[in-house]
Order: C-alpha cells, then sequence, then structure tokens
C-alpha cells in the first residue's frame, strides 16, 4: 500500500468521525432552535461551518478524478449558495425562520455536500 493509500485512509477515518460529529450538532442545533434558544445555536453553528471548512480543506488534497472533483465544487456552490440564503434569513434573529432555513435550505445541501465528498 503507498503512503498516499494510508494518508487517504486516514484522513477517510477522522473525515467520517467528524461527519457523525457534525450530523449529532446539526440535531442539537435544530433543538436548540425549537427551545427557542437562539444565543445556544450561534456558537455550535460556528462549530459546524469550521467542520465544514475542515473536511472541504482535507479533501480537496485527495480527490484524484477530475469528474470527482467536479462534483464537489458543484456540491460546494450549493452549499454556499444555501447558507447565503440561510444567513440573510438569519439575520431577523427568529428562532422560527432560522430552524426553517436550516432544515430547508442549509441541511440539504450539506447532506448533498457530505455525499459528493465521500462518493469520490
Amino acid at each position: 500500500m503507498h503512503d498516499a493509500d494510508i494518508k487517504r485512509g486516514e484522513v477517510t477515518q477522522k473525515a467520517l468521525e467528524l461527519i457523525a460529529t457534525v450530523d449529532e450538532a446539526l440535531a442539537h442545533m435544530d433543538k436548540q432552535l425549537t427551545e427557542l434558544r437562539v444565543e445556544d445555536f450561534w456558537p455550535l453553528f460556528r462549530d459546524f461551518l469550521l467542520a465544514v471548512a475542515a473536511l472541504a480543506d482535507n479533501w480537496e488534497y485527495y480527490v484524484t478524478s477530475d469528474s470527482d472533483r467536479q462534483r464537489i465544487v458543484e456540491a460546494t456552490r450549493a452549499f454556499a449558495a444555501a447558507y447565503d440564503e440561510f444567513d440573510k434569513i438569519a439575520a431577523s434573529g427568529q428562532a422560527p425562520a432560522i430552524q426553517a432555513a436550516l432544515n430547508d435550505r442549509l441541511v440539504p445541501a450539506y447532506q448533498a455536500w457530505k455525499a459528493a465528498l465521500f462518493n469520490s
């Protein structure tokens, strides 16, 4: 096995662990918004974005085919667009609106982005 394959396996394992944590965080953020705890939502949301950035940074180096890279780029653009929509709605500070934007826009885009990463 080549060093690159070993490194990719290590990165994949760490990414899978991080993804599981991120998925749990999304469920917890939804609960916070249901309970109208917007002030508790934002620190966890920031951590969610940092985790997504860490995943994106690591995967860029290990994608080998152009079709995989293109699929990830497209999913990343869709996720960024969903984040922009979420951000505009979140500016209202209203928990129900933030929760709807999270569940209806951001989470589906995140799930598609995650699928693109793990199908590469």
